[in-house]
């Protein structure tokens, strides 16, 4: 008699899942406007700070945060843009997006420094979920994709052009 245990596997998040959904987001006009930066040109992504950076040009430069366009380019804008392309292409009937089940938004406050951040958390089908920070790269194509537990932590995350899935 053999002892077998009862180990379930987590689904996973796979990088076909991660392109569909960053092309999704790279039709919308609206999440464009809001990602767009020529600090994503410049700045290297594996950083991770270019939104940061993005803020603080705000901040010097006297921006209100409470303004509809610079509230919608920080990254609660971008999360709430992003969250809703991706749930509008789940329902398309043109187009819909497969295998996602839905896109909302996390926040986190870093145990580091206590910095508050937002984020598009995705869902799939099969349970699988992965968290996209566009705001951290400013790029379109290139959002930072990281498992749920490790963005929390604020480790792990890794640009999508290098994403492998898991």
């Amino acid at each position: 008699m053999t002892n077998e245990t009862n180990t379930q596997k987590k689904p996973g998040f796979s990088r076909a899942t991660a392109d569909a959904v960053i092309e999704v987001v790279s039709k919308d006009p609206e999440s464009v406007s809001r990602i767009s930066s020529w600090l994503g040109d410049v700045m290297p992504s594996s950083l991770g700070w270019t939104g940061s950076v993005r803020n603080w040009f705000y901040v010097f430069t006297g921006e209100d945060p409470t303004e509809p366009d610079v509230a919608a380019k920080v990254c609660t804008g971008i999360a709430d843009a992003t969250a809703a392309a991706i749930n509008r292409a789940i329902k398309s009937e043109k187009d819909p997006l497969r295998g996602i089940r839905r896109a909302t938004t996390i926040d986190r406050a870093s145990p580091h420094i206590g910095v508050h951040h937002t984020a598009t958390h995705v869902l799939t089908d099969e349970g699988g979920e992965a968290v996209f920070d566009w705001h951290a790269t400013l790029e379109i194509d290139n959002p930072m994709i990281s498992k749920v537990a490790d963005w929390l932590n604020c480790t792990g995350e890794v640009p999508a052009k290098q994403f492998t899935g898991w």
